[in-house]
């Protein structure tokens, strides 16, 4: 796992594009660590180099630019995998640039079972698609 940092286009319920959201995704050791590329072992193929491994990362939700003032209270949720957990930020008001400072520490193994979900949640974000809701009220 290398680090990512992006911006990412947040589209809203009419298909239509409410903004951008920027988040990292940061490799990390079990204590939250954060771990440079350096330290991570090579993986030459992810489909076998992974399976059954645990994955230590830490998801940054940083903020949100908005393209319209209509929204009142922002938040930002999502959940991992087959995880049921859902994860939320804190509600921000008053503005349509929210600062988030979210930051969530994950532990993740990656089974047979979910070999073929990882697979395509990859496949996702090398079409730049990161898959977060954002909730605006």
């Amino acid at each position: 796992m290398i680090a990512n940092k992006a911006d990412y286009k947040i589209i809203d319920l009419r298909n239509k594009e409410a903004g951008t959201i920027n988040v990292e995704i940061l490799p990390c050791n079990g204590q939250g660590q954060v771990v440079s590329a350096k330290d991570v072992p090579n993986i030459v193929n992810p489909k076998q180099d992974l399976l059954e491994k645990t994955i230590n990362f830490i998801i940054k939700i940083n903020f949100a630019k908005l393209n319209n003032a209509v929204y009142e209270d922002i938040y930002c949720q999502f959940s991992i995998f087959d995880d049921p957990t859902i994860h939320k930020t804190e509600v921000i008001k008053g503005t349509n640039n929210p600062e988030f400072k979210f930051s969530k520490q994950l532990t993740y193994k990656a089974t047979a079972q979910v070999k073929q979900k990882h697979c395509r949640i990859i496949a996702l974000k090398k079409s730049n698609i990161m898959i977060f809701i954002c909730f605006f009220f």
